[in-house]
């Protein structure tokens, strides 16, 4: 099975590289520009105002949520652009564009500005809660076994310390028949990255492709990148990125990063005629529709 395909024409290549050139250009001139402004408690950012609505702590950590993942994101885009120049490697772009759907879509979620002070803080909260449950798992993992008592216990303390920081902001807790939370806020506890995703980007079908690439599921990787070698029969297959195939590898997660570093700096306060510069070169060059990261991609992608 052959690992890497070669472009077929030096036409072809030199489109395929003038669109890949955001996947660099824009992370880059996104870190410039982060590095350059000033503190967002230090201007009349919704931060600094949410900041003063519920409490500074709080906000510095809901900040660290959505930032963290907004850099992983702009990582993956620089190491796309990378396994995307000829030779160009054509199984790991998938899970590549997997891991930025999933990081941007979290920060998106985290801060769409429709939401009240209150609302961000319990989504928040609920990742936090989500990160707590995966405590018990990770013990197994390090080879040391909890009995069901001692499970017990760290779930406890985990909701316990998850209502202390609810109570201080002001944030409803639900229960359920179980006792455990369920709700915080108006947010489930039960929220899924694919819930996020299909409710903030509406791209569920295609994260549901890219998770099926991610976990070597044949009728993913035979979606995406299957083809017939010839003369084989269909006994054969090899991985291939055909042109189009290529041009959404690099399109949707411009358009999804876009969408999420708007929303973080929008939330920040920072120079957003600066940022949009950057963001509709970017566009241009991937050629995609004018105020791209104001909007859901259109469907299907073509």
């Amino acid at each position: 099975m052959s690992q890497e395909a070669n472009t077929s024409s030096e036409g072809i290549e030199e489109r395929l590289a003038s669109i890949r050139e955001p996947l660099t250009e824009l992370p880059e001139a996104v870190l410039a520009q982060d590095r350059d402004e000033l503190s967002p408690y230090s201007s009349s950012s919704l931060a600094a105002t949410e900041a003063v609505a519920t409490a500074d702590g709080a906000v510095s950590a809901l900040l660290l949520r959505a930032r963290l993942p907004v850099l992983a994101a702009g990582d993956h885009l620089k190491a796309l652009a990378r396994i995307l120049t000829p030779p160009v490697l054509t199984a790991s772009p998938w899970t590549v564009t997997r891991t930025v759907l999933e990081a941007t879509a979290r920060a998106s979620w985290l801060l769409n500005p429709s939401l009240s002070a209150t609302e961000r803080m319990a989504r928040h909260l609920v990742l936090e809660y989500e990160e707590s449950r995966e405590l018990p798992k990770r013990a197994r993992a390090l080879k040391s076994p909890l009995s069901p008592k001692e499970i017990e216990v760290i779930r406890q303390r985990a909701d316990r310390e998850l209502s202390t920081k609810a109570q201080i902001l002001g944030i409803p807790l639900k229960h359920g028949k179980s006792g455990r939370i369920s709700m915080i806020g108006a947010t489930p506890t039960s929220v899924r990255s694919t819930d996020i995703i299909r409710d903030e980007f509406d791209e569920e079908l295609y994260y549901r492709v890219l998770s099926g690439a991610e976990h070597q599921e044949r009728w993913a990787l035979d979606f995406l990148s299957g083809a017939d070698v010839s003369g084989s029969a269909g006994y054969i297959r090899e991985f291939t990125v055909r042109p189009d195939q290529y041009w959404i590898l690099v399109k949707c997660p411009v358009w999804w990063y876009a969408r999420a570093v708007w929303r973080y700096f929008n939330y920040l306060g920072f120079d957003l005629q600066r940022l949009e510069a950057a963001l509709t070169k970017a566009g241009r060059s991937a050629e995609l529709p004018e105020h791209y990261w104001e909007r859901l991609r259109s469907h299907p992608t073509g």
